[in-house]
Formats: structure tokens, sequence, C-alpha cells
């Protein structure tokens, strides 16, 4: 995995936004989210909205990663687009890949082992979620976590 990407809060954008729920949300998306939520809530903090654009940011950079067969972050000026068009003060990112089948908490357990995975899931100034999956041809998929506040 590599290393977790967060950007510092943005002095642009001083008010927490309320989520915007997604359309539809796919089974193993909402496993992956309520796992999330689990482990946010078993350290104590509270469970995050699921936000229809961070979904939308996750599904399109896990759709695009999927192809490659590999996975890296997106650019911080990248991410600070995607923050500004979700009007948001923060956003984080982590991401997963795996050549074979893995349950939800599998990859939730991954990023709490990894402390820059760990601190993003974690970070107690993030209210809003997105999670996206994507499959690799040949096989497995790609996961990608976005959260913001």
């Amino acid at each position: 995995m590599p290393p977790a990407v967060v950007l510092p809060p943005s002095p642009l954008i001083p008010e927490k936004r309320k989520a915007e729920a997604p359309a539809e949300v796919s089974f193993q998306e909402q496993a992956l989210l309520d796992s999330i939520n689990q482990a946010r809530q078993e350290h104590g903090l509270s469970a995050l909205a699921t936000d229809a654009g961070l979904m939308n940011v996750a599904r399109e950079w896990a759709l695009y990663l999927a192809p490659t067969r590999s996975i890296f972050h997106r650019t911080s000026a990248d991410l600070g687009v995607q923050r500004t068009q979700c009007q948001l003060g923060l956003i984080s990112e982590n991401l997963f890949a795996s050549t074979g089948p893995f349950e939800a908490g599998e990859i939730v357990v991954g990023w709490l082992n990894s402390p820059p995975h760990r601190k993003a899931l974690l970070d107690a100034s993030s209210t809003l979620q997105g999670v996206g999956l994507a499959p690799m041809p040949g096989g497995g998929f790609v996961a990608v976590f976005n959260g913001g506040g």
C-alpha cells in the first residue's frame, strides 16, 4: 500500500457541510463503509456519513487505477481540486489492491495496521466518507477510501 495522503484543512471552506446521500451503493461498498465506521466507533470516534461527492471521487479513482493493475495516489493538486469540488475543508485518501478476494473488514484492518492509513481513517475531524471498488483485469480489485470534512 502506498502511504495515505491527507491534505491539511483549507481556510477557504470554513464550514463543514452535510452529506449528500449517493443514489446507489453496492453491497460490497456498503460492507466497506460499515467496516470503516465500525473501526472508528471501536476507537471512540463518530461514524462517517456516506457522501455522494466523495463516493464519486473514490469510484472514479478506483476505475482509473484498476486497468493499470497498480495503485498510486492522486497528486496533492488533484486532491485539492477534488476537495474544492466537494466543498470540503479537508480530504484524505487510502488505497488497497488485491489479486484475490478480500473481506471489507480485512481491508480496514490492513489500513489500521499502517500508521499513515490509520491516521487518515481515524481522523477525528473527518465527518464524511466515500469508497470505490473496481475489478482489475485478470482478477483482483482496487479499493479507494476518501474521507473529508
